[in-house]
């Protein structure tokens, strides 16, 4: 997304890229149901920022499904706890060089999310932090619009980042779980068991 915004004029322009016609019709929508604050300058960025937010969380519970269907396939999902030996693994039930390739391809477009998460998580406070700095930069009639809507839109991009900080546990998580199913899966080969 590219913006840029007139605050005398109240008026932003913003080109987006890459997005689809159901994000279009969201954004769309969105600006329909907060036209008292189109007139401010972080409005879009902090629409599209919710719009990545939605994607985020999608990508991370993408993966956890991801991650549990290959422990299930493995056939090590379950608590082992009660039993002293390790489960056996499905005989035939996979091939390891695949599932091995899967574990490490997860593990790898995990760290990948992980890193775009922590850049998003950037951004959304070097955008929070403009927030002063637009009540500097407007005329004095606008001054009360802009105070308001600083506060609801600073709020909210605290909850996103509040909200980034759990995703970015969950890819921790993800990858814990990922290194443990491929130490897993590989013992056999690797001990000769």
């Amino acid at each position: 997304m590219s913006c840029s915004a007139n605050v005398g004029t109240g008026m932003t322009y913003a080109l987006f890229h890459g997005c689809d016609q159901q994000d279009v019709k969201v954004l769309t929508d969105w600006l329909r149901i907060t036209t008292y604050s189109a007139g401010h300058p972080l409005l879009l960025p902090a629409l599209f920022a919710e719009l990545q937010l939605r994607r985020h969380k999608r990508l991370t519970r993408d993966n956890w499904s991801k991650l549990v269907r290959l422990y299930a396939h493995t056939g090590q999902y379950g608590n082992r706890a009660q039993k002293a030996q390790r489960a056996p693994l499905q005989e035939n039930a996979f091939d390891y060089d695949n599932i091995t390739r899967e574990v490490l391809g997860m593990y790898q477009e995990t760290g990948f999310l992980e890193k775009g998460l922590m850049k998003f998580r950037r951004g959304l406070k070097q955008m929070a932090s403009q927030l002063e700095v637009i009540k500097t930069t407007v005329p004095k009639a606008r001054i009360e619009f802009i105070v308001t809507e600083n506060t609801r839109i600073g709020e909210r991009l605290e909850e996103m980042m509040d909200d980034y900080e759990g995703l970015l546990a969950e890819c921790k998580l993800i990858m814990d779980g990922a290194s443990l199913l491929n130490n897993a899966v590989n013992a056999p080969t690797r001990y000769g068991v």
